[in-house]
């Protein structure tokens, strides 16, 4: 198994088929799901012919299939094609297949390598690379998982010309996230930028570069790591309570309310300036300006007490100051309720 990630770009696809070369796996294993199957596998295969020869995995699209069903598919698939200890299995789509497909390879054989090639905005910022992998369960978003890190992450803007918009713009979250944990100068340029902008090298690379500084300073979450967490306490409460709604929230939609509601905490707790609470917010009625999912604390209560990073007590990470987070902050349920209540007035003018 790989312990580092080395990182490839659009413009050095060469040195990324020599890389797989190099390795000398005896067998190449695409995992997609239905989606990318259909839009993104046809694009890779004339970007890198040599996996038109990698054998094919396929699973259901959606979060709704990150599951232990679905990862027992996938052992299952490999062990009929009898993937062995040096084979290596290459993800190819969006954070869910990432997600699930790292946690299947690290456990397949007690350890295989794997690959991810990200195709949406959202896993080339965020869940391609760091190593945390996992899988939902009973309602609990990523409460099965481990640390392993891909051997490699091949990125390539072509795919997401494959996206539609909704699923396009999700990974705008997770880098105006970044932006905030990351410095005042950074947030303000980032909510100058328009959509397109957030699509090109210059934007998402530099996302990249401040997660993977992130997590080479603290690879397995136990400290600064988990200031990444800020907006996922009530993002995925929030992304749970509407996962079998009629239109369920995209992650990244779930991240940036998420964002919003635990600034307003920030605010209350550590006097946040409510004018960052204030330009988030016009963000996102820019940028995301159909968003909307009216919520009370009790629609959310169950999801937000199976949170992980809790210890007996509600605990998030926030923001002081933007460039400064905190991790494990005592939040009392009036203080969340009071954030909700208050959230809502200003997401409402």
């Amino acid at each position: 198994m790989s312990l580092e990630t080395t990182f490839f770009f659009q413009d050095h696809s060469h040195d990324f088929i020599q890389f797989l070369n190099q390795k000398k796996y005896s067998k190449i294993f695409l995992l997609a799901d239905s989606h990318t199957n259909g839009f993104c596998l046809p694009l890779l295969k004339q970007l890198i012919p040599e996996f038109c020869y990698s054998c094919l995995i396929v699973i259901p699209a959606g979060e709704a299939h990150k599951n232990i069903d679905v990862c027992q598919l996938i052992w299952n698939a490999l062990l009929l094609q009898k993937a062995d200890k040096h084979s290596v299995l290459v993800n190819v789509g969006g954070g869910m297949v990432s997600d699930i497909g790292a946690f299947a390879a690290s456990t397949y054989k007690r350890g295989i390598d794997f690959v991810n090639i990200p195709t949406t905005l959202l896993a080339m910022v965020d869940a391609s690379f760091g190593g945390k992998n996992g899988i939902d369960f009973d309602d609990t978003k990523n409460a099965i998982g481990s640390f392993t890190n891909p051997s490699a992450v091949y990125f390539n803007t072509h795919f997401l010309k494959t996206l539609p918009n909704s699923v396009l713009r999700s990974g705008i979250a997770e880098i105006l996230k970044h932006s905030l944990l990351d410095s005042i100068g950074a947030l303000d340029e980032t909510l100058d930028l328009d959509i397109n902008d957030f699509f090109q090298a210059r934007s998402y690379r530099k996302s990249i570069a401040f997660k993977s500084a992130i997590v080479q300073i603290d690879p397995h979450d136990e400290g600064i790591r988990q200031s990444l967490n800020l907006g996922h306490s009530i993002g995925h409460a929030l992304e749970s309570f509407m996962l079998y709604a009629p239109k369920p929230l995209l992650h990244g939609e779930a991240v940036l309310l998420g964002l919003i509601y635990e600034l307003m905490i920030s605010h209350l707790i550590f006097q946040l300036p409510i004018e960052i609470v204030q330009k988030v917010i016009a963000f996102k009625d820019r940028i995301f300006a159909d968003l909307k999912c009216p919520f009370d604390y009790i629609d959310i209560e169950k999801f937000i007490g199976n949170d992980k990073k809790n210890r007996g007590e509600i605990r998030m990470s926030l923001l002081e100051a933007p460039g400064t987070g905190r991790w494990q902050v005592p939040v009392s349920v009036q203080q969340l309720k009071t954030a909700i209540t208050e959230t809502k007035q200003f997401l409402a003018k």
